[in-house]
């Protein structure tokens, strides 16, 4: 998600949104620490700590490139229309692969 909102990350400074640009880079690293400091004061195990940093980093990149593509005038829904086709794609041809390279493995192909 980062990849894909880098480049319209420059939004906020064309339309001069640099003030929501910093609240929202603030609001990631409080909400990332957060995970971090109260998984060290809870003890919770590292692996879990590491899942919750990630949903939280996905949390906030999703909401980002959706208010970046809303800013330039995209409409959430054909936003989400093409993500949701564009990570099936991906999702299918990674499916594909791993039953080729599976059957080539266990020799059925």
């Amino acid at each position: 998600f980062v990849f894909i909102s880098s480049p319209l990350s420059s939004l906020f400074n064309v339309l001069g949104k640099q003030k929501q640009g910093l609240l929202f880079n603030i609001l990631m690293f409080v909400s990332r620490l957060l995970v971090i400091v109260g998984g060290a004061f809870f003890l919770i195990h590292p692996d879990r700590c590491v899942f919750w940093y990630g949903v939280v980093g996905v949390c906030f990149w999703v909401w980002h490139c959706f208010y970046i593509l809303n800013l330039g005038g995209v409409r959430f829904f054909d936003a989400l229309r093409l993500t949701l086709m564009i990570v099936g794609s991906v999702m299918a041809g990674q499916f594909i692969i791993y039953k080729i390279v599976m059957g080539f493995l266990n020799g059925t192909y």
